[in-house]
Protein backbone atom coordinates (compact mmCIF):
# COMPACT_ATOMS: atom_id res chain seq x y z
CA UNK A 1 0.00 0.00 0.00
CA UNK A 2 1.39 3.42 -0.99
CA UNK A 3 0.77 6.47 1.10
CA UNK A 4 0.97 9.93 -0.42
CA UNK A 5 3.86 11.84 1.08
CA UNK A 6 3.26 15.34 2.41
CA UNK A 7 5.64 17.88 3.81
CA UNK A 8 5.62 17.54 7.58
CA UNK A 9 5.44 21.25 8.19
CA UNK A 10 2.99 22.10 5.43
CA UNK A 11 0.56 24.83 6.46
CA UNK A 12 -3.01 24.25 5.22
CA UNK A 13 -4.84 26.85 3.17
CA UNK A 14 -8.13 27.89 4.80
CA UNK A 15 -10.94 25.85 3.23
CA UNK A 16 -13.05 28.98 2.67
CA UNK A 17 -10.33 30.37 0.37
CA UNK A 18 -11.41 27.77 -2.24
CA UNK A 19 -8.11 28.02 -4.14
CA UNK A 20 -6.88 24.63 -5.31
CA UNK A 21 -3.49 25.73 -6.66
CA UNK A 22 -2.59 28.06 -3.78
CA UNK A 23 -0.14 27.49 -0.96
CA UNK A 24 0.48 29.51 2.17
CA UNK A 25 3.44 31.77 1.50
CA UNK A 26 6.57 30.94 3.48
CA UNK A 27 9.66 33.11 3.92
CA UNK A 28 12.63 32.41 6.20
CA UNK A 29 10.88 29.29 7.60
CA UNK A 30 7.90 31.40 8.69
CA UNK A 31 4.43 30.94 7.21
CA UNK A 32 2.41 34.10 6.63
CA UNK A 33 -0.57 32.64 8.44
CA UNK A 34 -2.33 33.67 11.63
CA UNK A 35 -5.59 33.13 13.48
CA UNK A 36 -6.46 35.67 16.14
CA UNK A 37 -9.29 35.78 18.66
CA UNK A 38 -10.71 38.63 20.66
CA UNK A 39 -12.89 38.22 23.73
CA UNK A 40 -14.76 41.17 25.17
CA UNK A 41 -16.36 40.15 28.46
CA UNK A 42 -17.93 43.58 28.93
CA UNK A 43 -20.39 43.03 26.07
CA UNK A 44 -23.64 41.44 27.19
CA UNK A 45 -24.22 38.53 29.54
CA UNK A 46 -21.93 36.06 27.72
CA UNK A 47 -19.54 38.57 26.17
CA UNK A 48 -18.41 38.63 22.55
CA UNK A 49 -15.86 36.28 21.01
CA UNK A 50 -14.57 37.13 17.52
CA UNK A 51 -11.95 35.54 15.28
CA UNK A 52 -9.81 36.88 12.46
CA UNK A 53 -7.83 34.69 10.03
CA UNK A 54 -5.15 36.17 7.76
CA UNK A 55 -3.15 34.19 5.21
CA UNK A 56 -0.87 35.28 2.40
CA UNK A 57 -1.27 32.75 -0.39
CA UNK A 58 0.62 32.17 -3.61
CA UNK A 59 -1.39 30.82 -6.54
CA UNK A 60 1.08 28.83 -8.62
CA UNK A 61 -1.22 28.64 -11.67
CA UNK A 62 -2.03 32.36 -11.93
CA UNK A 63 1.35 33.41 -10.51
CA UNK A 64 -0.23 35.92 -8.09
CA UNK A 65 -0.22 36.53 -4.36
CA UNK A 66 -3.56 36.57 -2.57
CA UNK A 67 -4.29 38.04 0.85
CA UNK A 68 -7.05 35.90 2.32
CA UNK A 69 -8.91 37.27 5.34
CA UNK A 70 -11.80 35.67 7.20
CA UNK A 71 -13.60 37.03 10.24
CA UNK A 72 -16.66 36.41 12.36
CA UNK A 73 -17.90 35.20 15.72
CA UNK A 74 -16.35 32.18 17.36
CA UNK A 75 -18.72 29.26 16.88
CA UNK A 76 -20.31 30.65 13.70
CA UNK A 77 -21.18 27.48 11.78
CA UNK A 78 -21.10 29.32 8.44
CA UNK A 79 -17.48 30.28 9.00
CA UNK A 80 -17.99 34.04 8.99
CA UNK A 81 -17.23 36.37 6.12
CA UNK A 82 -14.14 36.36 3.94
CA UNK A 83 -12.25 38.35 1.34
CA UNK A 84 -9.56 37.50 -1.24
CA UNK A 85 -7.36 40.39 -2.40
CA UNK A 86 -4.90 39.71 -5.26
CA UNK A 87 -1.44 41.25 -5.59
CA UNK A 88 0.98 41.09 -8.51
CA UNK A 89 4.15 41.08 -6.43
CA UNK A 90 5.44 39.34 -3.33
CA UNK A 91 6.32 42.70 -1.78
CA UNK A 92 2.79 44.13 -2.16
CA UNK A 93 1.22 41.03 -0.64
CA UNK A 94 3.66 40.90 2.28
CA UNK A 95 3.22 44.58 3.08
CA UNK A 96 -0.59 44.30 3.11
CA UNK A 97 -0.41 41.17 5.30
CA UNK A 98 1.85 43.03 7.77
CA UNK A 99 -0.45 46.06 7.75
CA UNK A 100 -3.59 44.01 8.49
CA UNK A 101 -1.78 42.03 11.19
CA UNK A 102 -0.68 45.25 12.91
CA UNK A 103 -4.19 46.75 12.67
CA UNK A 104 -5.74 43.73 14.35
CA UNK A 105 -3.31 43.06 17.19
CA UNK A 106 -0.96 46.05 17.45
CA UNK A 107 2.23 44.00 16.95
CA UNK A 108 4.70 44.14 14.08
CA UNK A 109 4.85 40.96 11.99
CA UNK A 110 8.61 41.39 11.61
CA UNK A 111 8.93 40.93 15.41
CA UNK A 112 6.60 37.90 15.60
CA UNK A 113 9.36 35.47 16.58
CA UNK A 114 10.05 37.57 19.69
CA UNK A 115 6.53 37.09 21.12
Amino acid sequence: MEVEKKEEDECPVDAKADLKAAKVYKKNDLYFDTCMTKFDVKKGYYGVANFYVVQLLFDEVKNIYILFTRWGRVGDYNGGQFQRTPFNTEYEGMEEFKKVFRQKCGWKWDDIQNY
